[in-house]
């Protein structure tokens, strides 16, 4: 009966389990570099390619005296057959996926590209020599495949990389300074730019094909807009939690499959109710078709990301003590 009342998405769509399935608490850092207890925080995770993925983890000192109170960023690079790598910093990190199968790392005012192997291929250093923030350009963007953004004065400065080596694509763009004053994403926001309406809880839409874009609407609907056509559901079947919070992945090939992640409202405090009731739900699309190829379906406190071929999908999932990566593959 459970899985009946939980069975949102296309119930024909195949609901996957994982190949493999690791539990990453036992890299906290040392327990004498700390005088309480380490505690893991999962950030955020990046397919570097289709075979290495790095998750951001930030590891916080808990101790009774706040003076001694800590935390560092671990980058964890994980290969699919389970071997893991960990790169430790004491500085701010900024994460994105970069050009040829390298990560974009940056600390301080220093931008490294590195490959899975923990291998530096190039250092950046930020505009200015000032801290900056680190963008991927959009799938399908040809102009350039990051942006490196600082603050300058009254103005935000980017510069705009492409390839590796990384060389500069063209001349940096001075833009106005947005509300809080931290660097904001200078590609183009897709949602902006076609006048799409989007669910308050993401303000994102993503272009799926050529004048295609796939959103969330304002009820959190997945909704499809092509040029010259009304916007439609992409799917009749109601799949996403009450007053979701959505977000979504393209793969970076062709067919084209869009990763759509929904967080369910936590009716519950500590938790432990959400995960029997599993209040996520992911569903790997197929663009072409519109039709859901694989189903996820777990508990609260989880997160996607789709590998650039859109073939595999890693989870991870925060418990009380545990903090749980599963790779799924969908052929």
């Amino acid at each position: 009966m459970l899985a009946l009342a939980v069975c949102f998405a296309d119930c024909t769509a195949s609901a996957i389990t994982p190949f493999k399935t690791l539990d990453l608490s036992p890299l906290a850092p040392k327990a004498t570099w700390c005088d309480g207890s380490w505690v893991l925080f999962p950030n955020t995770a990046i397919w570097v390619d289709n075979k290495n993925l790095v998750v951001w983890l930030i590891a916080s000192c808990t101790t009774q005296d706040r003076q001694k109170s800590k935390s560092l960023s671990e980058l964890v690079f994980v290969t699919t057959d389970g071997k893991a790598k960990v790169l430790q910093s004491t500085d701010t990190v900024r994460l994105a996926r970069g050009p040829a199968g390298a990560v974009l790392v940056g600390r301080g005012v220093t931008v490294d590209l590195m490959r899975p192997n923990l291998k530096v291929e190039q250092s950046l250093a930020c505009p200015a020599n000032k801290v900056c923030a680190v963008f991927p350009s959009p799938t399908g963007s040809a102009k350039s495949d990051f942006a490196l953004c600082s603050i300058l004065g009254t103005t935000e400065h980017c510069d705009f990389y492409q390839g590796l080596p990384a060389q500069l694509s063209g001349p940096g763009a001075d833009l106005a300074i947005q509300g809080s004053g931290t660097p904001k994403d200078p590609y183009p926001n897709v949602a902006a730019t076609y006048g799409i309406s989007t669910s308050p809880y993401s303000r994102m839409a993503w272009r799926v094909d050529d004048d295609h874009v796939w959103y969330f609407d304002k009820h959190g609907v997945l909704t499809s807009s092509k040029v010259g056509r009304s916007p439609e559901p992409v799917s009749s079947e109601r799949w996403t939690p009450n007053d979701g919070n959505c977000s979504g992945e393209v793969s970076a090939i062709e067919p084209r499959r869009f990763l759509a992640i929904c967080v369910g409202a936590h009716f519950y405090t500590d938790g432990d109710l959400d995960a029997i009731f599993g209040y996520s739900r992911i569903a790997l699309f197929d663009v072409d078709s519109k039709q859901i190829v694989a189903r996820i379906d777990g508990p609260a406190y989880t997160s996607a990301t789709l590998s650039p071929d859109g073939r595999q999908i890693a989870v991870i999932h925060r418990e009380r003590v545990k903090i749980r990566l599963r790779l799924y593959t969908t052929d």
